[in-house]
């Protein structure tokens, strides 16, 4: 259980297997919340700005550096980004924020311990990215201090499999039946690992290059869908940006987070996707010139 505590405190993974999983899940649905948030008004606004508000706190909880990063990321995206919102649209998002920091205000005064524990969570993301020694000085952090330098170590085992399987990869039990190494950077010796952490490298280690060809294709359509602006045209719902929010906080995810425990949810929203754009493609014939 030691493993899976920092800063003293549990941190929670529901229905999957690791906080990581849950906390880049949390992330996902917190774009998904202020997106349509920032669309409704009434009871609907007050309903999304509260499950906004507690998947943030599941969020914060999990402790997830790569996804509290990777929702950080999408946050000043819809700030700076207005082509694909509007400006009345980007200012009820920064409203929502705000009355979302109003209420951690709150909780902070009833529960003071909460801020300390709050700005260690905020502050091992700066300090994984910018200054990994800065880890040590957060009481109580936990195992795993080091962040992205043990991130980046393991690309080397993008080597390890071009060596030996290029073509088809390790296979999905690869690192269960101890097929993969990595390089230590400290001793530059290769050793066996029982994880992924990065999602990319994942895919690569597993299906090699065929299969990451087909990711590829994958994310690349995708991509399309999310940025095209002929569909944002055709986009009477706005659900483009949202799809664009959540799709870029899953990518920039799993640059720290494997793509197992949260596959199921990848393949729901991708699906959803493909609903949405074939609704478009119904109604308003944006192929074959259909009207």
């Amino acid at each position: 259980i030691v493993d899976f505590e920092r800063m003293g405190v549990l941190r929670p993974q529901a229905g999957f297997d690791h906080a990581v999983h849950y906390g880049l899940y949390n992330a996902m649905m917190c774009s998904i919340a202020i997106s349509l948030a920032a669309r409704e008004k009434g009871r609907k606004y007050i309903l999304l700005l509260a499950s906004f508000f507690l998947d943030l706190v599941a969020l914060i909880l999990a402790n997830s550096r790569g996804s509290l990063f990777a929702f950080g990321v999408v946050i000043l995206y819809r700030i700076i980004n207005n082509r694909s919102i509007k400006l009345k649209t980007a200012r009820k998002a920064i409203r929502i924020i705000l009355i979302v920091l109003c209420c951690f205000s709150v909780l902070i005064c009833i529960k003071p311990d909460i801020l300390q524990y709050v700005f260690g969570v905020l502050f091992s993301v700066y300090a994984s990215i910018f200054n990994t020694d800065a880890m040590n000085s957060i009481t109580n952090y936990g195992t795993n201090v080091g962040g992205i330098v043990s991130r980046l170590a393991q690309f080397s085992g993008i080597i390890w499999v071009l060596v030996r399987r290029p073509f088809l990869g390790m296979g999905p039990e690869a690192t269960s039946n101890g097929l993969i190494s990595y390089i230590n950077i400290y001793t530059n010796d290769w050793y066996v690992t029982d994880t992924f952490d990065v999602g990319y490298i994942e895919i690569f280690c597993t299906y090699g290059i065929v299969g990451s060809m087909a990711y590829i294709l994958l994310f690349g359509l995708i991509i399309k869908f999310i940025f095209s602006s002929r569909i944002s045209k055709m986009d009477n719902c706005g659900l483009q940006s949202l799809f664009r929010c959540v799709f870029i906080t899953y990518f920039i995810g799993i640059l720290s987070v494997d793509i197992r425990g949260t596959s199921k949810v990848f393949w729901v929203l991708f699906a959803l996707l493909l609903s949405w754009y074939s609704t478009i493609k119904k109604n308003k014939g944006i192929l074959g010139g259909r009207k």
